[in-house]
């Protein structure tokens, strides 16, 4: 799991990168989200979004472990093959990510759940086994990281799989 556990590092790394780089100048929410999302993620905890079962089904095991790092809050957990991290990125909806378009080599629009969601590889991330599923929550949005242990890279899809567990948390986030 050490290959993990540097990925991991390196994923954190990339995700506060892309938080940080948000930061400043951001404009208002995006007129075309949907009402579903306009609450935000106040209230909306990531390290209990998940449940026991539905972690296993997703690959992982153990309990989380709470990330929070230049103000960005979330929670990583650990499976066998990948680190998964939930992040909440309060005051940055999807306008902002594709404002920052230019930190991914691809960033690409989809649906989650009947929300908005963007799938980012970050720049020079491209066949690293490293994916950012993000879904819109109104003036918010919610960040989920997918690192693959290395001998996993070729053969399982991170972007997919963060969509697996994208679409999972989906049915958690406030209304």
């Amino acid at each position: 799991m050490r290959t993990t556990r540097v990925a991991a590092v390196a994923a954190a790394g990339i995700a506060t990168l892309l938080l940080s780089a948000c930061s400043g100048g951001q404009t208002g929410g995006n007129p075309e989200t949907t009402s579903a999302a306009s609450s935000g993620l106040a209230g909306f905890d990531p390290c209990t979004a998940l449940s026991s079962s539905e972690l296993q089904n997703l690959g992982v095991s153990g309990e989380s472990k709470p990330y929070n790092k230049q103000g960005e809050v979330g929670c990583d957990y650990e499976g066998d093959d990948l680190l998964l991290t939930v992040l909440k990125a309060e005051g940055r909806d999807l306008a902002a990510w594709e404002g920052r378009r230019n930190n991914f080599d691809s960033l690409t629009k989809n649906d989650v759940g009947g929300r908005q969601g963007l799938q980012g590889i970050a720049l020079g991330g491209t066949g690293q086994g490293v994916c950012n599923q993000f879904v819109d929550a109104g003036k918010d949005s919610l960040d989920i990281v997918v690192v693959l242990e290395s001998d996993r890279v070729k053969d399982t899809d991170p972007c997919a799989k963060a969509l697996e567990v994208a679409q999972v948390v989906e049915q958690k986030l406030p209304k």
